[in-house]
């Protein structure tokens, strides 16, 4: 329909007795739609809802109801609009009532909804007639145009893989169309009105498909989108042939393999095959595709007879019904039977070295062929000497040939180990010969063996080579097991390499002992803490006393309060402390500790300090005993030599002391002492096997706890001569330090478990002082000396156990430390100063003689208030 008349203007009036019927067809519809005009006002009858592209459709229009006065309605004229308002018409209408023309384009798409309106003029007469206002009225009509396509069936020919087109007519539906689908799964598409069809490559026979094409989804909603064409589809194949058809191959000797190609082509693949007459041992591989070659493959069995074969080769292909096609070959041999010779075997004596394996046996195996005869062979291994027996693969021969002697060295097996086996060979006539073999077996140059290990290193060399295997023969292993296995077979692969040394060091945690000695000296600087308070009290001092702060290095401490008596003289200015305070005593000590301890074969050396703070109360029950508590707080930090990483320890203390005066120069001191311990350790691992391998650079972190427990019992004898002071004291100590058990992180495979270790230290101290009083006129001075000898009792050299914590079967390895020094001496030097209004003040130089391995310089400075 052409859109270029778009004003269409028709006036005439209905025949006689239209007008009233008019009237009642629009006045029913106005009934039944339920709608409400003005008295007058004209009525409008939609068109249909759905219509066809090109349709013309009736919209009626009546006047209104009376409206009960003595004018009289009549209609003029009605103007509209078509295809969604870009179409304008209109006409004069019967006064009474009329019928318009709605027109639906003949272009219109499927599913499209048109959205139009109709305006009527109207008047009133009486006297003299009245335009009134025009009456609108909107509507709508959905375009309704399903597909078709033509033709509704077809057929096509082709061989399998081969496309096909097929020219359609479609209309309708909405445009563009969508691609075409295939029930078979067959490849389909669409390219305007041409559809191409692919013919499966696997299609076996005649079949029949539908193919459906949609329309664009914005005509889904109005349905009849879609259409379908149905298909028969017919194959044409090539004719299957074989070439050669036929085939002489000569003549064979018995015991010869005989193998010749042929090409298969045509037919549809894939193919089978069969050889008539039926012939043992004989196989045929067809190709998977036209054009391809297929194999023939025949082994004349030893004993076969001289004659001449004929076979036929069929070939099928995979066509079914008409469509399946066989082609033949035929193939012509000869066979000479085979001369008979003496049975033999070569070579007839086989002798080698072998190594034996760390950890893992290994495989040896050594071929022989055997001839003459009378086929089959039967073979078998006799033990002659050493104990080891082999055995012979495949223990039966069909025909000449060779077989494998296979003997199976064990792990870390002795490096003088011989042995010696029979191979026996038996004929089909019982005729026999034998093969001799003679080994000699010596160790391989493992880890464990290498002389220049230490104790620790040779112990995780040994779980190396246990683990390693064992690892090794997991079908699945964890990212870590993983990582742990690279690095032990690594080690294992390189066991002369001169970096290995270093490696199991690295590996080994050399380390772990500083935990025990680091709660044996955190134990050891509160007894001193405490000591130097005990010794303040017999000095006279009471209330809060804050002495004994002391620099302190190798973790032996002294008191800071020898001098407390002076205090109490005259420039003291009295001793009103014990008024003022009652029998209660307050005090708070520190002290700070620096050393180091050389690296060992066994263990890691070291820089340390401890810092720590002691506070408590004390009562005074009677002249001579003074009972109390104290909490106390230390923190040791460790460097490792070589930048091998670090031990944080920080420790809190509960202690109960006692001091006691059995007679005006002879004490007795009492001190208990129980503290928890927490460890933070970082494990440095650097190392390369040799220059080939990548260095390996890890650090372990492990956060862990203990426990500590100690007791302290001393006692003296002091005396005075004018200004000189000196005396002899004595005491035994005993710390048990336990640490937890404990896995470190982050080191991939190579972090250790270790299991919870501890340690017990019972000493003794024999010591001698001297000091001198010195008047000055601002204060006393009193230099001092001092001599001690140590003796260690227990704290002996242990084992602890430790294991990679990723491996699965938990071989565990050892870690040794160093038996202690017994005996070792402490002289020191120092002076102190008494300063008028209670003030005191030292300093110390200490230095530890003949410690083996220690390092151990201390200077003490301290000061003291006493208020009055």
């Amino acid at each position: 329909m052409m859109k270029s008349d778009a004003k269409h203007e028709t006036r005439f009036r209905d025949p006689p007795g239209s007008r009233m019927g008019i009237a009642i067809f629009a006045t029913l519809a106005l009934a039944l739609g339920g709608a409400t005009l003005a008295e007058g006002s004209p009525i409008v009858t939609p068109p249909a809802a759905e219509a066809n592209p090109g349709a013309s459709l009736s919209v009626g229009i009546a006047l209104g109801q009376d409206n009960g006065q003595d004018l009289a309605e009549s209609l003029i004229s009605a103007t509209w609009t078509e295809d969604g308002g870009t179409i304008e018409r209109s006409k004069l209408l019967n006064s009474e009532g009329d019928v318009i023309d709605y027109m639906i384009p003949g272009d219109a798409l499927h599913c499209t909804t048109l959205t139009d309106s109709v305006t009527v003029e109207w008047e009133q007469c009486g006297t003299s007639c009245t335009r009134q206002t025009p009456t609108t009225t909107s509507f709508s009509v959905t375009v309704m145009d399903p597909m078709t396509l033509s033709p509704a069936s077809t057929g096509i020919a082709g061989a399998p893989g081969s496309i096909q087109t097929i020219a359609l007519d479609i209309s309708g539906g909405a445009a563009p169309y969508r691609a075409a689908t295939s029930t078979n799964g067959a490849t389909v598409s669409l390219s305007g009105s041409t559809l191409k069809y692919e013919i499966p490559a696997d299609a076996t026979s005649d079949y029949q498909d539908r193919i459906t094409i949609s329309g664009a989804s914005s005509g889904d909603a109005c349905g009849g989108n879609s259409a379908s064409i149905s298909l028969s589809v017919t194959l044409s194949t090539t004719a299957l042939t074989i070439v050669p058809e036929s085939t002489n191959l000569g003549s064979f000797r018995a015991g010869e393999t005989i193998e010749t190609s042929f090409t298969v082509s045509g037919g549809l693949p894939t193919y089978s095959a069969s050889i008539s007459p039926d012939l043992s041992g004989a196989s045929i591989r067809v190709p998977s595709t036209s054009g391809g070659a297929g194999t023939f493959v025949y082994r004349i069995p030893s004993d076969a007879q001289t004659a001449t074969t004929s076979l036929t080769i069929q070939i099928s292909d995979s066509g079914e019904g008409r469509l399946q096609q066989q082609a033949t070959a035929s193939i012509t041999f000869s066979v000479e039977a085979q001369e008979t010779g003496n049975l033999s075997a070569s070579p007839s004596d086989i002798s080698f070295s072998a190594t034996s394996q760390a950890g893992s046996p290994t495989d040896v195996t050594k071929t022989f062929a055997v001839s003459g005869g009378t086929a089959p062979y039967s073979l078998s291994v006799a033990s002659i000497s050493g104990g080891l027996v082999g055995r012979v693969e495949p223990s039966t021969l069909a025909s000449p040939g060779t077989a494998t002697y296979v003997v199976r060295v064990p792990a870390n097996a002795p490096s003088n180990l011989t042995f010696a086996n029979s191979i026996q060979i038996t004929d089909a006539n019982g005729n026999t010969t034998s093969v001799t073999v003679q080994a000699n077996v010596t160790a391989a140059t493992t880890l464990a063996t290498r002389p220049d290990l230490t104790p620790n290193q040779r112990s995780v060399a040994q779980s190396i080579e246990t683990l390693c295997p064992k690892l090794g023969a997991m079908s699945n292993r964890t990212a870590e097991e993983e990582d742990l296995f690279v690095q032990c077979s690594a080690m294992l692969s390189n066991p002369t390499a001169s970096g290995i040394p270093n490696t199991l060091e690295q590996i080994t945690n050399q380390k772990a002992n500083a935990a025990k000695t680091a709660g044996i000296r955190t134990g050891t600087q509160q007894f001193a803490n405490i000591a130097s308070r005990l010794s303040a009290i017999r000095s006279g001092s009471a209330g809060l006393d804050i002495s004994a702060l002391t620099l302190n290095s190798g973790g032996q401490a002294l008191s800071g309060s020898q001098l407390a008596a002076l205090a109490a003289s005259g420039l003291s200015g009295g001793g009103a402390s014990a008024d003022t305070f009652g029998r209660w005593g307050f005090f708070v000590n520190g002290t700070v500790d620096f050393g180091n301890r050389d690296t060992t074969s066994n263990e890691t050396g070291y820089d340390f300090n401890t810092t720590g703070i002691t506070g408590g109360v004390d009562y005074r029950f009677t002249d001579n005993f003074v009972a109390g508590g104290a909490v106390g707080f230390a923190q040791q930090n460790i460097d490792f030599d070589s930048d091998d990483g670090g031990l944080d320890t920080k420790t809190w203390h509960i202690a109960a002391y006692a001091t006691s005066y059995l007679s005006e120069r002879t004490y007795v001191d009492a001190i208990l002492e129980y503290g928890w311990n927490d460890y933070d350790s970082q494990r440095n691992i650097d190392y390369q096997i040799n220059s080939n391998l990548e260095a390996v650079r890890r650090r372990a972190k492990a956060d862990y706890s203990g426990s500590q427990f100690g007791a302290s019992l001393g006692a003296g004898y002091d005396m005075n001569q004018g200004p000189l002071a000196y005396g002899l004291y004595g005491k035994v100590a005993y710390v048990s330090v336990n640490v937890d058990d404990f896995r470190e992180k982050n080191a991939g495979g190579l972090g250790l478990t270790m299991d919870s270790f501890d340690a017990n230290s019972l000493t003794t101290v024999l010591g001698a002082r001297i000091s001198r009083v010195i008047n000055t006129s601002r204060a006393v001075l009193v230099p001092q000396a001092r001599f001690e000898w140590e003796h260690e009792y227990n704290n002996d050299a242990s084992r602890l156990t430790a294991r990679f914590a990723t491996d699965p079967s938990g071989t565990q390895f050892s870690i040794y430390t160093d038996d202690p020094d017994r005996d070792y001496f402490r002289i020191g030097l120092g002076l102190s100063a008494v300063f008028p209004r209670g003030i005191t003040s030292f300093v110390n130089y200490d230095t530890m003689l003949d410690k083996r391995n220690w390092v151990d310089h201390r200077i003490d400075t301290g000061v003291r208030w006493e208020f009055y």
